[in-house]
């Protein structure tokens, strides 16, 4: 084995062990043993900028962020020659990606933003080959820059200078699709190629079946994709949802932008009937989201079915149903049972209901909320404070709940308790001077 081999190897194994403690949260070591994955692997990288235009319309070269990477690999010399071969043989058969790695979705012709960043110096825009190793190691880095920042521009400014160096090449099916997606749930979150991140996540998951889909029309699109064999080989070099993450995380998406017909059918796909039900709820699918919670009844009985069944006819029996299969231990079927009450005008009912439900699961401020302001109606002073009390210890900076704390304080003749809660409102309302400063003349 030659000197590079063993490096590499080394290299290797410390890229996963990074991965590994990445996964198990332990906070600083990751990075520590992704640089160290860099050092044995000999792999030059400079985070820098240069002037370049991201929209068709641009003007003026403004400052991008990019990456550049060499590698220590003897053999990438002829590799890049002979990739530059295989992409003039590309560009004259009017091709532009290998049919052996993931579909890239370009932007729409509407979409303003150009598929790459396009620098001035024209050096800028080539980029050396690297290894399948060298790819993985940047990946990881765009990983380690994900968990270690919080999730603003400079944030994905930094993220996308990694994963657009990755997707310079195409050479390995998993991390060219690892970088595919990194980049999709980053342009997702975006005003400007949202539409482009969809399609793309849809692409991926459907890339992990043999079945026709939107993005994969053709049994030639199935035939000429890579085999397992290549799709596994530097598997455990990245981090790639499951299939059933890839489609739970799309359903998601797809909810999130108000399209729930599609959402609840890849939720019922991968059998996550809950969001099955409220998708159809939402698309005002009412009679579709009940046969399914009855067909699903019919198979296995479960409390939870049962309460979105109660949900779904407005009928509190069937709220006893998930009670009683419960052992009284499901507390969303007491607060359904309270909310029913509630609308009916039966404040006691709904109070006892509220109540059993927080000594289900104390720790629900929003439920702690209805009880307290429904104790205050019935004159319940009492245990409205005591309510209140529990949302502002779970929840500080809950306005209202601190509003309601003063508010009984005061019934209870009680204003130098009232003072503090008022001053935690004034934090969230500024309006709030004149009746603080009456307070204090009753002090």
């Amino acid at each position: 084995m030659t000197k590079y081999k063993k490096q590499a190897m080394a290299s290797r194994v410390m890229l996963e062990w990074g991965l590994a403690q990445t996964h198990f949260n332990q906070e600083g070591k990751g990075k520590t043993s992704f640089n160290q994955a860099v050092k044995f692997a000999g792999l030059k990288i400079q985070v820098t900028g240069a002037e370049g235009k991201r929209t068709k319309f641009q003007r003026n070269a403004t400052a991008q962020m990019t990456v550049k990477a060499t590698s220590a690999s003897p053999n990438m010399q002829i590799k890049q020659e002979e990739k530059k071969k295989e992409a003039e043989e590309e560009d004259a058969h009017d091709n532009t990606a290998s049919k052996n790695v993931p579909e890239m979705i370009e932007h729409s012709e509407d979409e303003i933003l150009l598929e790459r960043i396009k620098f001035t110096n024209a050096k800028d825009n080539e980029h050396k080959t690297l290894t399948d190793l060298d790819q993985a190691i940047l990946l990881s880095l765009c990983l380690d820059v994900k968990n270690t920042n919080p999730m603003d521009g400079l944030t994905g400014e930094q993220m996308g200078a990694y994963l657009e160096r990755v997707l310079h090449q195409h050479d390995d099916w998993m991390i060219y699709a690892t970088a595919l997606l990194e980049r999709a749930w980053l342009e997702s979150e975006r005003v400007h190629g949202r539409e482009r991140a969809i399609l793309q996540i849809q692409a991926l998951a459907d890339q992990h079946t043999n079945r026709l889909t939107l993005t994969q029309s053709t049994f030639e699109s199935v035939e000429n994709s890579a085999p397992p064999q290549e799709r596994l080989k530097n598997l455990h070099t990245i981090v790639y949802p499951p299939r059933w993450g890839a489609l739970q995380d799309l359903a998601e998406r797809y909810a999130k932008i108000g399209i729930m017909t599609s959402a609840a059918e890849l939720f019922e796909e991968i059998e996550l009937w809950d969001e099955v039900v409220e998708c159809y709820r939402g698309a005002g699918k009412v009679n579709k989201a009940e046969e399914i919670v009855r067909k699903r009844l019919s198979e296995n009985e479960t409390p939870r079915m049962w309460a979105a069944l109660g949900e779904l006819t407005k009928d509190p029996a069937h709220y006893e149903r998930a009670l009683e299969l419960s052992n009284g231990r499901f507390s969303a079927a007491y607060c359904c049972l309270g909310q029913h009450y509630f609308d009916k005008g039966d404040l006691r009912k709904a109070s006892e209901n509220y109540m059993k439900a927080v000594k289900v699961k104390p720790l629900d401020p929003f439920v702690w909320f209805r009880l307290g302001a429904i104790s205050m109606r019935l004159g319940e002073w009492e245990t409205a404070l005591h309510a209140f009390s529990e949302v502002v210890q779970q929840e500080p900076e809950e306005g209202d709940a601190w509003a309601n704390v003063a508010a009984v304080h005061m019934h209870n003749k009680n204003p130098s308790e009232a003072y503090p809660a008022l001053l935690e409102v004034r934090k969230e309302n500024n309006c709030l001077f004149e009746i603080i400063l009456i307070l204090n003349g009753t002090l």
